[in-house]
């Protein structure tokens, strides 16, 4: 996915980012070392490469990516923004002014008014969080697998593509660059996917609890309109709607009932003297045209139930007989 949210979360992460307009500005220029050089400030930083494919225009990247001030945002921003600036002067150095001119066609407005010139890379970068060994595997074989493709020709086997980590996985030697082993991280991430569920765990707890209350009241309240429909109505009017909706009379009495809890949850974060009056005034009007043989009183009372962030009233359905 193309990144658009800042990125800060010590984990594992496949990370692709490619040339303006899929030019191959790093096998033209021949910035594979600049490349390596990013990869060297990352080390630097407390990052780790764990794998890596560098292809004519674009790069693959396995990271682990330690927290740390600045999110992995940032980190990557930077180092294409150097990255690019090496390319640009390459790029000038060997007159290549065709390339130069279509670079300078895709710098937007707003960046030329900061004074970019030339536009180097294809959007932000693409990125994925690696939950597993098994996602991380895949995508090593992805990347390794790149320079043999139909598309590129670039070797018959991984291993003898330079400028990757598939030496490295296959074979037990290091390439142009010294990465990590995945598996030397697999119990780091273990560990960080366990905080992860127990701060889901602990955070979605009370919501769940809140929610489980709402949802027992709801039932509650459908349950307690929609007998006294069944009681007052079990005539013509529900018996129609049955007929109608090809149900039984209980259930379009507890529809109705649905509707009036639908309509009473809109008044949860009205003051507390509003609810009983507006509540017994939003019936719907078929409840309204009958003779009850029981009245609906509402009775509210302060509960410490926090509901959608806020303090909420929880409301109750008493039945009274008509004095």
């Amino acid at each position: 996915m193309s990144v658009h949210k800042p990125i800060d979360n010590s984990s594992i992460y496949f990370i692709t980012f490619t040339c303006y307009k899929w030019l191959k500005l790093i096998d033209i220029t021949q910035a594979y070392d600049e490349v390596y050089k990013f990869f060297s400030v990352l080390q630097k930083q407390d990052h780790t490469v764990l794998g890596y494919t560098i292809m004519p225009n674009h790069v693959h990247l396995l990271l682990f990516f330690n927290k740390q001030a600045q999110s992995l945002n940032t980190v990557t921003g930077n180092g294409k923004r150097f990255m690019g600036y090496e390319i640009t002067k390459r790029l000038q150095k060997q007159n290549e002014t065709a390339i130069l001119a279509l670079m300078e066609q895709g710098v937007i407005d707003a960046e030329s008014k900061r004074n970019k010139k030339h536009e180097i890379w294809q959007g932000t970068f693409d990125v994925k969080e690696c939950y597993g060994e098994k996602f991380i595997l895949q995508k090593l074989n992805y990347m390794h697998q790149n320079p043999c493709t139909e598309r590129w020709k670039l070797c018959k086997e991984p291993v003898d593509y330079e400028h990757s980590s598939a030496l490295f996985y296959e074979v037990g030697m290091q390439g142009k660059f010294i990465i990590r082993d995945y598996r030397d991280f697999l119990s780091v991430l273990l560990d960080l996917e366990e905080q992860q569920r127990v701060q889901t765990d602990e955070s979605s707890e009370p919501a769940h609890r809140a929610w489980t209350e709402t949802h027992r009241e709801t039932e509650f309240y459908a349950s307690v309109i929609g007998q006294h429909a069944v009681a007052q109505f079990g005539n013509a009017a529900l018996q129609r709607a049955a007929v109608q909706s090809n149900t039984t009379i209980p259930q379009v009495a507890g529809q109705k009932g649905q509707q009036v809890v639908a309509q009473s949850e809109k008044l949860l974060q009205q003051p507390v003297g509003q609810i009983s009056q507006q509540l017994v005034d939003d019936l719907p009007p078929a409840f309204n045209n009958v003779p009850w043989g029981h009245h609906l009183q509402i009775i509210t009372k302060p509960s410490k139930e926090i509901r959608r962030g806020r303090e909420r009233k929880s409301i109750s359905i008493r039945s009274l007989r008509a004095a």
